[in-house]
């Protein structure tokens, strides 16, 4: 993926990156038009161009619009511009669930907590007919209350689509 993302894209200016993962990087935004701080995640261009991989992020788009739930990160918008595909998304002011239990010794309360809200998250989307596939501490943000939300739905099915973009046995996500 590029390294440099435009300064603007569309009404949203980037202010910097919050992350990159394997379907492209992360940037905190300010959008213009509705004069709130989110998160844009951008596809970059290049190798990305592939339409197969194009579906995909419009796919994961679909999907987590379609969840409504306070411990799975909101999808605002989705669209191109300037020659990206983008995700226009709630801003989690936190961490990683994996920076978070880095370093010092957490309480297992604490913790047990946090499963559970992502267990709530998770299986609201499975009640939608979503399956994440690719859940892992790096997927979930923990924000400054201690609210587990679920990110990154990159590799979720839709159960109720009839066309998929995966067959069974094909590896996807993080070992």
């Amino acid at each position: 993926p590029e390294s440099t993302p435009p300064r603007r894209i569309a009404q949203f200016e980037i202010l910097g990156e919050i992350g990159r993962g394997g379907m492209g990087a992360v940037y905190k935004a300010w959008d213009h038009h509705l004069q709130r701080t989110l998160a844009l995640k951008l596809l970059p261009t290049g190798e990305w161009d592939a339409p197969s991989i194009q579906e995909r992020f419009m796919r994961e788009a679909r999907a987590a619009a379609k969840l409504r739930h306070p411990n799975i990160v909101q999808v605002h918008e989705v669209g191109a511009a300037e020659g990206h595909l983008y995700l226009a998304m709630e801003i989690i002011d936190g961490q990683t669930l994996r920076a978070h239990c880095a370093g010092e010794k957490r309480d297992l309360r604490q913790l047990v907590g946090l499963v559970k809200q992502v267990a709530d998250g998770i299986g609201y989307a499975h009640k939608e007919g979503i399956l994440h596939r690719d859940l892992k501490p790096q997927n979930i943000m923990i924000d400054t209350m201690g609210r587990a939300c679920v990110a990154d739905f990159g590799l979720a099915l839709d159960l109720w689509e009839r066309e998929r973009l995966t067959v069974t046995g094909e590896v996807l996500g993080t070992p």
